[in-house]
């Protein structure tokens, strides 16, 4: 059975991706072409599967699956805080974002329970660190220009957005695109 520390952070997490996934729906229609819409968009559907995937665990542990208001509301503010600056620098600040204030709680989870203890609540926990992980990479990818910067993300989406062609970091800050 899992502890309470598990639950306890299981739900932070959870709210976690509600305050993310209300970030993007704040930024996506911000978007100036096709390619900001496209990695926004994917970053908005790795938000949403990673409440999804959370949910069955929850509902399991006999947990609310609720949306939590303050989490929302927290995300939709940090959205417009950062959404006068320009989208690249956007990207750089949700890369450090993330590696300051989430990554270090989304990896606990994993240590807070063992696959002998619960081995699908750890193969979620597990997964939830790599989540947030690949969701930094994929900003600071976007920020800096990385090849296929989407990658991290993409490569763990169980329903991935069609990918415009001639996708990449470069072309992301093409108004035309």
């Amino acid at each position: 059975m899992p502890s309470k520390q598990f639950k306890e952070c299981l739900t932070s997490i959870y709210f976690g991706e509600q305050e993310g996934e209300a970030a993007m729906e704040t930024l996506v229609p911000v978007a100036a072409n096709a390619h900001q819409q496209y990695a926004l968009g994917t970053l908005l559907q790795f938000e949403t599967e990673g409440k999804a995937r959370l949910r069955p665990l929850l509902s399991r542990l006999g947990m609310t699956v609720a949306q939590d208001p303050d989490a929302r509301t927290n995300g939709t503010a940090l959205a417009q805080s950062i959404a006068q600056a320009p989208l690249k620098e956007q990207f750089g600040m949700m890369a450090a974002g993330v590696e300051a204030e989430f990554l270090e709680k989304y990896r606990e989870l994993a240590r807070l329970i063992t696959p002998e203890e619960d081995a699908g609540a750890y193969e979620i926990a597990k997964f939830m660190g790599d989540h947030e992980e690949a969701i930094m990479l994929a900003t600071a990818n976007l920020a800096n220009d990385a090849a296929d910067p989407l990658a991290p993300v993409v490569n763990l989406l169980q329903f991935p957005l069609v990918e415009p062609v001639g996708f990449g970091a470069d072309t992301l800050w093409d108004a035309g695109a």
